[in-house]
């Protein structure tokens, strides 16, 4: 599950086939968490218009899908264009890899309402929202809204709640990668997040090196993820 790409950034062509790729190299495994970005500074640098960015990303979706579950593909469509296009491998997901939608804002769940598997919000407290200029989302009352907004839109589009991920991160106990990582504590915060409705938690890895990444999802599976299962047994 890639955290998240930025589909206006890049040619869903492109997108299409490197997903496919990993979903065939990990049988199946493969989740495509998608966003639309909102650093205006990322779009200039890219040469990519800010402006267009909404539309982008709805039309990138469509191609992915017809890349995915078409041989022979034409899409003629307001920015990309292409014909008799055909891609291998196909995805051994079936239909296709799920497609998650990231973003604070009401257009991302409604984007999910309409085409996504999950939603993939991210902690941004208001003083950093206002930064980025996203909007604000925390663990508690934010969340508990945003999800009620989705469920809400899922019912009116007629689908079920219960069949769309959510995902988010869990802060409490701190950084699995330190000494002083609580996991009684981490595991209270996953509870408490699978009760607002939260299906998948990110976990932040250190990248200083494969080692130490390797040495976490190790302490990680150990300390919070065994314990977990146990409980559940």
């Amino acid at each position: 599950i890639p955290n998240i790409v930025v589909l206006p950034y890049r040619n869903p062509f492109v997108v299409a086939k490197a997903s496919a790729t990993l979903d065939v190299l990990s049988g199946g495994r493969f989740t495509l968490a998608t966003g639309v970005g909102y650093l205006e500074a990322e779009y200039e640098a890219l040469g990519v218009d800010h402006a267009e960015r909404a539309a982008l990303f709805d039309e990138a979706l469509d191609v992915l899908v017809a890349v995915w579950t078409t041989d022979d593909v034409s899409f003629a469509g307001r920015h990309f264009q292409a014909s008799g296009i055909t891609a291998h491998p196909r995805p051994v997901a079936t239909p296709h890899p799920p497609i998650w939608v990231g973003g604070n804002s009401a257009a991302a769940r409604r984007r999910v309402a309409l085409r996504g598997h999950g939603w993939a919000p991210f902690p941004a407290p208001r003083g950093m929202a206002r930064f980025v200029g996203t909007a604000p989302l925390d663990g508690g009352d934010l969340l508990v809204a945003g999800i009620a907004d989705l469920h809400r839109r899922l019912e009116e589009a007629g689908r079920d709640p219960a069949s769309v991920d959510i995902s988010f991160s869990c802060s409490a106990g701190g950084n699995p990668a330190r000494d002083t990582f609580d996991a009684d504590a981490h595991l209270e915060g996953l509870d408490a997040l699978a009760a607002l409705g939260v299906t998948w938690v990110q976990v932040g890895l250190p990248g200083d090196s494969p080692e130490r990444a390797l040495e976490t999802v190790a302490r990680y599976g150990e300390l919070v993820i065994a314990p977990h299962r146990a409980a559940q047994a």
